[in-house]
């Protein structure tokens, strides 16, 4: 709605239709496509997306090497999770990050040494994680170039990353050290535990509102995960303390 001012000094309401409206100053690429400007806006994003993300990266893994491993990719990989101050970061619940994330920008630092500089600084992060999965050297620098050429976007190099793997095996990779399915599996279960202390999981409220029977459904499957789960954490005391004897003490 408008107004405007007669003669007389009255005030009318003069309604402003769609037609009114579309009298603005005509902005780029409203009325029709522009594929210039789309052309441009894919350029910018995706290399302000590389440089920023790869960035980011970067800085992280050379911030772990330096501050836990002496700033050498070799303690790192002999140490990963025995060195108990950075096992502990991957743990804390203020940390922003994953564990995962952690681990991989370490291994992204250490694969940006073996491909050609102009290669790897071409790829975004998204890029170099999934080209860390690929243990042979060459299929790696043929996949990067391959990406880089190309344009590959990640669903399309995630499709020629899994054709190398199936085709080559999964052998050692000296660029990344394997990440454990029980450290993966601990790692979830630090985040489960920091869940279920937080406010909203405490709210009786939220509790009363599923009623006795869905309680008894979430409670039953709760059991028989935690059943598991004490299996689990017995195998692994086991490991460190010896077997179990029936008095619950280790076998010595």
């Amino acid at each position: 709605m408008a107004t405007t001012t007669k003669g007389n000094g009255k005030a009318i309401v003069v309604a402003r239709t769609p037609a009114t409206l579309a009298k603005g100053p005509a902005l780029p690429g409203q009325a029709a496509v522009r594929q210039d400007l789309i052309d441009a806006a894919v350029r910018e994003i995706n290399r302000a997306y590389v440089t920023k993300g790869l960035e980011t990266a970067t800085w992280v893994g050379e911030y772990v090497l330096k501050t836990f491993f002496d700033g050498k990719v070799e303690n790192f990989r002999r140490l990963g999770r025995k060195h108990a101050s950075f096992r502990e970061l991957g743990e804390r619940e203020d940390l922003h990050v994953s564990y995962v994330f952690l681990w991989n920008c370490v291994a992204t630092v250490d694969q940006l040494k073996e491909l050609p500089a102009e290669i790897a600084n071409a790829l975004p992060v998204t890029h170099h994680t999934l080209l860390l999965s690929v243990h042979d050297e060459k299929a790696k620098l043929a996949l990067a170039k391959k990406a880089v050429r190309e344009n590959l976007s990640k669903r399309e190099l995630s499709v020629a990353v899994r054709k190398v793997r199936q085709g080559n095996g999964n052998g050692a990779h000296r660029g990344r050290p394997a990440i454990s399915p029980t450290v993966r599996l601990f790692a979830t279960l630090s985040r489960l535990a920091a869940l279920a202390r937080s406010p909203e999981t405490a709210d009786d409220r939220d509790i009363a509102d599923l009623g006795p029977a869905k309680l008894g459904s979430i409670l039953g499957e709760a059991e028989r995960h935690l059943t598991t789960l004490r299996a689990l954490v017995e195998r692994l005391r086991s490991k460190i303390d010896g077997p179990r004897v029936p008095g619950g003490h280790a076998a010595v």
